[in-house]
């Protein structure tokens, strides 16, 4: 269960940090002299945007995995009671 509950603290931190990124990306794509002074010179807002999106994935896929671990330890744990 320590790893399931860590997977879901990595889980909302990864999806934040997604968020973010998407964000960001967003705010600065219309003006691209901000996204020089924020991003780091070799990525641009629709490469923010990209690497948002992939984090948010990755954390969507990452909570499947922890909420079936979850299942799985309630279902093992069900028929140990038994």
């Amino acid at each position: 269960m320590f790893f399931t509950k860590v997977g879901t603290v990595v889980v909302v931190i990864v999806m934040f940090f997604g968020a973010f990124a998407v964000l960001s990306g967003l705010l600065v794509a219309n003006n691209p002299e901000l996204a020089g002074r924020y991003f780091s010179s070799s990525v641009g807002s629709g490469e923010r945007i990209d690497q948002g999106l992939v984090a948010i994935f990755i954390g969507i896929a990452f909570g499947v995995v922890t909420e079936i671990s979850r299942s799985l330890a309630k279902l093992v744990n069900r028929k140990d009671a038994n």
